[in-house]
């Protein structure tokens, strides 16, 4: 009997160190900072740098490959990529910074999945991450047309909460 207990008690805890090292509590604002999306140095897998301000509002999840959480999500974001919703959509992780592979292990990992969708960029030195104050993931940054932050958000973002989001982002 004490060992059903005992292995019940170490499942409740790895399940909550689960959720909380990757940041599973959707809907908890960062707050915000006053970094334009225009100054935001983001590289492609070619190591080209990339701006991110287009005259569209941008949509970024902050990642990492180790985190469950945000796997689970990038079938569902996949998808929101494919379609044109009126606001770019990008998806960056920090190689090397936060428990991530660097960037050539995990290009060949990305290469390895199925995601034809989605655009990934790399925040070298995670500028950007610190910028932000990410400190969970993943997490959501919302981006105005300006280029000005409007919110991020801790978590899991689903499709509709992105898209409604954004809605209200001119």
């Amino acid at each position: 009997m004490k060992h059903k207990r005992w292995i019940f008690f170490v499942l409740a805890l790895s399940i909550v160190f689960l959720f909380v090292s990757c940041g599973s509590s959707a809907g908890e604002e960062t707050g915000e900072k006053e970094m334009k999306a225009n100054e935001i140095i983001v590289h492609d897998f070619s190591g080209n740098e990339v701006n991110l301000v287009n005259g569209r509002p941008v949509y970024i999840k902050a990642w990492a490959s180790w985190c469950p959480v945000c796997l689970a999500g990038m079938g569902e974001l996949n998808e929101l990529s494919a379609e044109d919703n009126g606001f770019d959509i990008v998806s960056v992780v920090s190689p090397g910074e936060y428990g991530e592979m660097d960037e050539q292990d995990f290009i060949a990992w990305w290469n390895g999945l199925d995601y034809d969708n989605i655009t990934v960029y790399f925040d070298e030195g995670a500028a950007l991450f610190d910028e932000l104050g990410i400190r969970a993931f993943p997490t959501s940054a919302y981006y105005d047309s300006n280029g000005e932050l409007v919110t991020t958000i801790i978590g899991h973002n689903d499709n509709n909460t992105i898209i409604s989001t954004m809605a209200d982002i001119e």
